[in-house]
């Protein structure tokens, strides 16, 4: 054992380092000199540092349930028609708000489209009035529409927008309207309803006189 600077050995206490960690009861370790043993018994004696960090306050929302949370359900009824297809197009949605009872109409048309298109034309024009997120209840006579927004449009999409044809992968028609109501579809909640087209659902015929009196603007007159 060495003998301390005072002349005395040092013991070193009992909860101490020991040589199994690389150091030697005198204090040393490999030769280099470290911490020594009553440093060891005084460290190990304090009390723990009080750091006095601030305690962040309790996160509480500003908003309610009832309020932010909780969006406005509107119904969206749509149709398009088409004088020959490819011709004369035109689109029509009337969107109306559940809580208030108030109704939007609104149609237009091109003087070239497909029925397909001016089905998904219709749909993307309603949602596009919308300028929050809302619980949408979709009501559309087009399978077409339906069927590609509920199921076949996440297939499109992993495959770079393409369908399948037999072995072969195609670009998938309307493409451009199929992405736009993609994008749409991110910020509210649909759900979806088929109608029968003209079987007296007054707001699909409706809908029906709206997109027809629509392409009927661009028909040449004989």
């Amino acid at each position: 054992m060495r003998p301390a600077a005072s002349g005395r050995p040092i013991t070193p206490p009992a909860n101490g380092p020991r040589p199994e960690h690389g150091v030697d009861a005198s204090g040393w370790s490999s030769g280099w000199p470290t911490w020594s043993a009553n440093l060891f018994a005084w460290s190990s004696q304090r009390p723990p540092l009080r750091r006095n960090f601030p305690v962040p306050a309790p996160f509480i929302p500003r908003y309610s349930a009832e309020s932010t949370w909780s969006m406005k359900h509107v119904q969206l009824f749509t149709d398009g028609a088409c004088s020959g297809n490819p011709g004369p197009g035109g689109w029509a949605f009337i969107l109306r708000c559940s809580k208030t009872g108030k109704e939007l109409e609104r149609s237009a048309g091109e003087p070239m489209a497909t029925n397909n298109k001016m089905e998904l034309q219709a749909v993307i024009e309603g949602l596009q009035v919308l300028k929050e997120p809302c619980q949408v209840t979709l009501y559309a006579d087009s399978s077409y529409v339906l069927q590609g927004m509920k199921s076949w449009m996440k297939g499109w999409k992993s495959r770079g927008w393409k369908r399948r044809d037999g072995s072969k992968l195609v670009p998938v028609k309307n493409v451009q309207q199929w992405q736009q109501l993609d994008r749409l579809m991110q910020m509210h909640e649909i759900t979806f309803e088929h109608v029968k087209g003209h079987a007296g659902h007054p707001e699909n015929e409706r809908c029906d006189q709206l997109a027809v009196a629509a392409y009927q603007r661009y028909l040449v007159k004989k």
